[in-house]
């Protein structure tokens, strides 16, 4: 399983704050995952308002 932001993300950093990993950083207007550090633990998922992080 991979974890991936879509385009939709509002910047509400709500996914930051529950990732135990710190694998959420944001680059320019949008947040994006560290595939590096992520272990797919799918915390993030439930955290976003907007349901724009997904699995694939």
């Amino acid at each position: 399983m991979s974890v991936m932001i879509q385009e939709e993300c509002v910047s509400c950093a709500l996914c930051v704050d529950i990732c135990a990993e710190a694998c959420i950083v944001e680059e320019e207007d949008q947040f994006v995952i560290d595939v590096e550090r992520c272990t797919d633990c799918g915390d993030c998922l439930p955290a976003c308002p907007v349901t724009c992080i997904v699995t694939h």
